[in-house]
């Protein structure tokens, strides 16, 4: 739980890396879409490419960054299951020579604490998807709390007839 929760911090602050560059990649096509006349006009496609390119290769660095912590993570994890596995194989055979305990028994504790392991192991890939979520969620949030500056259903204020 340890390596979950350490790599979902980090991986969190790389999502909303992540979401805030390709949101500026997204406001910079949508702004020359919007405006292509006047890009074509001054024939200023290559640096509009060049500041899109810029924003995904933003995007393109923090994903990679995010990627190698998940994988750390994932490995953190093996490395502690194959740990385990050792220990387990090395301290039950020590038990089954000194008679405590027979050698069904051994492989009945070791397997059931292998796929109780392998089984918080295989949430950890689905961490990525549980904290964009999450991140999604609270900027859907933010929009839905805010508070315009104008209220538009206010009745105060000057009317005009027609």
């Amino acid at each position: 739980m340890l390596t979950i929760y350490g790599g979902a911090q980090p991986v969190g602050q790389s999502i909303r890396n992540e979401m805030q560059a390709y949101a500026s990649a997204g406001a910079i096509a949508e702004e020359v879409l919007a405006g292509v006349r006047t890009v074509h006009a001054f024939c200023a496609q290559d640096f509009e490419v060049g500041r899109y390119s810029q924003c995904l290769q933003s995007a393109q660095g923090t994903g990679i960054r995010k990627n190698i912590v998940i994988s750390a993570a994932a490995g953190a994890y093996l490395l502690i299951l194959f740990s385990a596995m050792g220990i387990a194989f090395l301290y039950g055979t020590t038990l089954v020579f000194a008679g405590v305990m027979t050698p069904g028994s051994v492989f009945a504790v070791f397997w059931s604490c292998i796929v109780g392991a392998m089984r918080i192991g295989m949430a950890l890939p689905q961490l990525n998807v549980v904290v964009s979520a999450k991140m999604a969620a609270g900027e859907i949030f933010s929009i839905i709390d805010r508070k315009p500056k104008m209220d538009c259903v206010s009745k105060a204020g000057i009317r005009l007839e027609k």
